[in-house]
């Protein structure tokens, strides 16, 4: 199968669209011209990468026909920018990341660039009588239009639970009671009692329809940012890995906006930005953006 998270020099505008191909490839996903096909436990999912110039103002890549936005803003041959990829029969995932603050084409010399994401992965469905399993999957994707700033829903599921297609979600996972108050905290420790983590899985909830049931291949390692109040051990360190029931992780923080107002942003898989309390803290890659997650690795 395939895994890689690297550094890409642009120069022909191909590299990460060249990267991207390889994984899905090896993965046993079947090419015709920039279209790649896997057919696989009785579900069917595309992945175009027609639009993955890289050179251009905003490459994208269209998903199960969904399209899906990588906001780079007009970079140039030598710029560098960060690719991490996961492939599978049943689950694709690609973030990518432009240049860090102070590099070549940076879209803010403070700030870096925007991260974006896009992945197509399966759902384990709450309801038994849900037999159709090429509609048991969902596209997640954080831009879903050239703007570096986020457009909800950004959960688009094959089929609904009526048969139909595109059918707009949203997800939700466990959280905390308490939201942000520093002297208390709002991030609990990411491990179960005793030893070993957890990551709490997604829930897919249908706009019209309601639950689904939940994403298989990520799920929630907390927010990007801590506060005065946190348990030491909310936070899982980015790139690291990690096995659950069998399967590795690594955690990726996937998403971000770069920008120097003190807001708070939310993308398909949580909370984006820091808070006005502690935003000097990312002034690094990487920047104004998350939330910590875990993406399936082998």
């Amino acid at each position: 199968m395939g895994y890689v998270n690297t550094m890409v020099t642009l120069t022909s505008g191909s590299e990460v669209t060249d990267a991207i191909a390889v994984q899905l490839t090896g993965a046993g996903w079947a090419q015709a011209g920039t279209v790649y096909t896997r057919t696989f436990g009785g579900r069917t999912m595309t992945v175009d990468l027609i639009g993955m110039n890289w050179l251009s103002s905003t490459p994208y890549i269209t998903v199960n026909g969904v399209t899906a936005y990588f906001p780079c803003f007009s970079l140039v041959s030598g710029t560098q920018v960060y690719a991490l990829i996961s492939v599978w029969p049943d689950f694709f995932y690609v973030r990518v990341a432009g240049p860090n603050p102070g590099a070549v084409g940076a879209y803010d010399a403070t700030f870096g660039s925007p991260r974006a994401f896009a992945c197509i992965t399966t759902i384990t469905p709450a309801d038994d009588a849900d037999s159709n399993l090429d509609a048991q999957q969902a596209v997640i994707r954080s831009h879903s239009s050239t703007s570096p700033t986020f457009a909800t829903p950004s959960v688009v599921q094959k089929f609904g639970p009526t048969g139909t297609s595109n059918q707009p979600a949203e997800l939700m996972c466990i959280r905390p009671a308490i939201q942000d108050i520093a002297s208390i905290g709002d991030l609990p420790p990411s491990i179960k009692s005793g030893s070993g983590s957890f990551g709490s899985r997604y829930a897919v909830v249908d706009l019209a329809n309601g639950l689904r049931g939940t994403l298989d291949g990520i799920a929630f390692a907390s927010e990007n940012y801590t506060l005065a109040g946190d348990i030491s051990a909310s936070q899982f360190a980015l790139d690291s890995e990690y096995a659950r029931n069998g399967v590795q992780y690594v955690v990726d923080a996937p998403c971000g906006a770069p920008s120097a107002a003190a807001v708070v942003s939310y993308s398909p898989l949580g909370l984006t930005t820091v808070l006005a309390t502690n935003q000097a803290q990312y002034v690094t890659s990487p920047t104004l953006s998350g939330p910590r997650i875990f993406v399936r690795r082998s």
